[in-house]
């Protein structure tokens, strides 16, 4: 399989990602607490990922476990793409969502990409 290099997801190209500090009520303030080195470019700015991609499912490509969240994809591991072996389909039980219907866990059927290979009989 072809690698490529693309710009890391999860800082934005950064090589770093801020963290603030939640307030009073949860609310989050304004100014970064701290920043530190992107735990999946290693600050690099760029990631290696190989051919052929496609989206995510279970992050939608934002390489964060759930929305605003430091955690990386547990799928992806915070590259926002998956391989996916040629020819592949939609996963029927998530629909490519890449989680179990009304649950915050991955499929186990696409195991979180959201893509099933076809197989031919």
């Amino acid at each position: 399989m072809a690698k490529q290099v693309v710009q890391c997801v999860y800082c934005k190209g950064k090589g770093k990602r801020s963290y603030l500090e939640k307030g009073v009520g949860g609310a989050l303030r304004g100014e970064p607490t701290y920043e530190f080195t992107c735990p999946v470019c290693s600050g690099r700015r760029k990631v290696e990922v190989e051919e052929p991609t496609r989206t995510c499912g279970f992050c939608g490509g934002t390489g964060q476990s759930k929305r605003g969240s430091l955690a990386t994809c547990p799928v992806c591991k915070g590259k926002g793409m998956v391989t996916v072996i040629e020819p592949a389909r939609q996963c029927p039980a998530c629909r490519g969502g890449g989680r179990k219907p009304g649950s915050p866990l991955y499929c186990i059927r696409c195991k979180g990409t959201g893509f099933v290979t076809r197989v031919r009989v």
